[in-house]
């Protein structure tokens, strides 16, 4: 059932998960995240940007012209304040993001991009893309990538409450 790679079992022999045992299936999560960080960090280096950085950028686009607090934004990145506070210093000095008072709340910081940096953004995420679909996506099928994402999902709601205790 084994492939070259010990982290990699032969998927086409795969037919039941009775086999895989909870070690090798760790192994393999464990193997997938390091690789696909790498990749990602690789892409976004081409942009001197970090890849909690680009996390980061994506969260903030999404927010549009209303924003998101640092808070929010911690909680979407599922990090801690100061690490968020230290990218953004550094993502505005670089003047892609700009911080302003809440109105109505001027402790409350609001973060958006600067609106130059929208397009760049988009650049950005279109050859991220297109990059990804060229390699590692290309022996995977739209159907296969949406149920990897859905999986993931369902284990982040499954997980995440468990985390907190």
């Amino acid at each position: 059932m084994e492939s070259n790679n010990s982290h990699t079992p032969d998927v086409t022999s795969l037919t039941s998960l009775r086999h895989v045992s909870t070690y090798r299936a760790g192994v393999a999560q464990s193997a997938a995240y390091r690789l696909l960080r790498q990749y990602v960090d690789d892409c976004v280096d081409s942009y001197d940007l970090t890849t909690m950085q680009w996390f980061m950028l994506g969260v903030v686009y999404d927010a549009g012209e209303t924003g998101i607090t640092v808070t929010e934004l911690s909680q979407a990145l599922d990090t801690t304040i100061p690490y968020i506070t230290t990218t953004l210093n550094m993502l505005e000095r670089g003047g892609m993001v700009k911080r302003t008072p809440k109105p109505g709340d001027g402790r409350t910081r609001v973060v958006r991009l600067v609106p130059r940096h929208i397009k760049t953004v988009e650049k950005i995420e279109h050859d991220l893309r297109c990059r990804m679909r060229d390699t590692i996506y290309k022996d995977i099928s739209p159907q296969e990538l949406r149920v990897y994402l859905t999986v993931v999902y369902k284990l982040i709601s499954a997980l995440e409450p468990r985390a907190k205790l």
